[in-house]
């Protein structure tokens, strides 16, 4: 999604017209779910998406979702460590990570299963 930037953010360099944004949704077995999102200029967004959809989602299929530091080294010294180690893939991660922690405070009153 992009949202339009009244008025344009600039510096000496670029001009950002608009915000992009990357969602990310996961959900337990049991039917708990966690959103979070990561912004950028509107460039790069489907790189990000792509980074969640390709690499990071299946390797949180069946997980714990309760080993939030496991889940997080795995993702970040995973096959995509040697790809980058800053922008997209941190980015991407960024968006997982934090919709764990949504995932886990709505898991306070349920109980927990599996990615």
């Amino acid at each position: 999604m992009h949202v339009p930037i009244t008025p344009p953010i600039t510096d000496a360099i670029n001009v950002a017209t608009h915000w992009g944004v990357t969602g990310v949704r996961i959900e337990t077995d049991e039917g708990i779910t966690g959103y979070w999102y990561t912004g950028t200029t509107a460039k790069g967004d489907k790189m990000i998406a792509d980074t969640i959809d390709l690499y990071y989602a299946p390797a949180l299929v069946g997980k714990d979702p309760t080993m939030i530091k496991q889940i997080w080294d795995e993702l970040r010294f995973g096959p995509m460590h040697w790809i980058g180690r800053a922008g997209v893939t941190h980015m991407a991660q960024a968006a997982v990570d934090i919709a764990f922690g949504m995932l886990c405070r709505r898991r306070r009153t349920s109980r927990y299963g599996s990615i």
